[in-house]
């Protein structure tokens, strides 16, 4: 297919639409790419079709290498948000043909469509894992890789429902939590960065991420994935305040190892979810408290200078759910009580 910008709009053509890119990872189907113009004049529609050729083996991308190359390495191979993205192949040159069933669309208008097609897929996927581990805690590859009692589970598949209806109904809300999920930098200017991570070799990361926000949303009240930022949820507490939340499963933060800075990072949102990548994070971490509030460093004005609470995968989580709801409400309510308790601390502190 040949993607060339006419005017306002992007001229698409060849053998199959927009939409029909996700067979590259559906179907692992081979796909020549040809892109006369430069980046920044394909404008949205260039990382829409980077998305497809960075979670693929089989894509090739024709294109002018000098102006292709720095673009593509900068959001793959050298992104400052993820580790292990491949940067598909650049060739030299227009091999012609694939003007068939041309389309005239905006970048924007395009773009969606693709990210849509992609997003719906991906969604169907974690759908397809998480239905057998709420059953039975099947977890074939141990993606997930936590043990969760049968009644907190139940409860997740009942939370999982209404946040899969919610995805499938409004696709931006999607696009968001697949986005922040995988990047901790919420930057509505500089999307590219986040949504090209937002596929098959980030899939395992994104449904353990998942997995854990599902848990800690099914024993904390009201909490739900939200369309716009800051944050990719909010919990809304007894009935009468809300607190954005970020469930993050990114390997950096602007290049930085997650474990090492997620602390001292300055997230827009009331709570975190963090779930890190692997074994030897999670031991780093595992020596801290559930919930580590921060005040030494700026917060919102809704937390008076505190930090937020940052949640991960500890020794007490693991132990929470392997024991059942109850257990871990108990361990959230724990962890509510001291984020007041070091916010009383932070505002009788100030007003001394």
């Amino acid at each position: 297919m040949q993607l060339l910008r006419e005017a306002g709009n992007i001229r698409w053509s060849g053998a199959i639409p927009a939409e029909q890119l996700l067979r590259s990872w559906s179907e692992h189907q081979p796909f020549e790419i040809i892109l006369p113009d430069s980046p920044e004049y394909l404008g949205s529609v260039a990382g829409a079709v980077l998305r497809v050729a960075c979670h693929s083996n089989n894509c090739r991308l024709h294109a002018a290498p000098g102006q292709w190359s720095q673009h593509v390495r900068a959001l793959s191979l050298e992104s400052k948000h993820a580790e292990g993205m491949a940067m598909p192949a650049i060739v030299a040159g227009n091999p012609g043909g694939a003007a068939q069933n041309p389309i005239m669309l905006p970048p924007d208008i395009l773009a969606r469509r693709i990210h849509r097609s992609l997003d719906s897929w991906l969604l169907e996927r974690l759908d397809a894992h998480l239905q057998p581990f709420f059953a039975s805690n099947t977890d074939p590859g141990r993606p997930i890789n936590l043990k969760i009692a049968t009644d907190l589970r139940a409860v997740m598949a009942a939370t999982w429902a209404t946040w899969h209806a919610s995805f499938t109904d409004e696709p931006v809300l999607l696009g968001h939590f697949l986005r922040l999920m995988i990047c901790a930098v919420d930057d509505d200017d500089n999307r590219d960065a986040a949504q090209i991570l937002v596929g098959p070799n980030k899939w395992a990361v994104i449904l353990r991420g998942t997995a854990v926000a599902l848990a800690i949303a099914a024993a904390w009240e009201a909490t739900s994935p939200k369309g716009i930022r800051p944050g990719n949820l909010v919990r809304l507490r007894n009935g009468d305040s809300a607190w954005a939340g970020h469930g993050c499963a990114a390997d950096m933060i602007n290049g930085d190892e997650m474990s090492l800075c997620a602390a001292s990072f300055m997230w827009q949102t009331q709570f975190v979810i963090l779930v890190v990548k692997s074994a030897i994070e999670v031991s780093r971490i595992a020596e801290r408290p559930f919930a580590r509030v921060d005040t030494d460093q700026p917060g919102l004005s809704e937390t008076a200078g505190s930090g937020p609470v940052i949640m991960s995968i500890s020794r007490d989580f693991i132990d929470a759910v392997a024991a059942g709801l109850v257990e871990l409400r108990a361990l959230l309510a724990a962890v509510e009580a001291r984020h007041f308790e070091a916010l009383e601390k932070t505002i009788v502190k100030g007003a001394a």
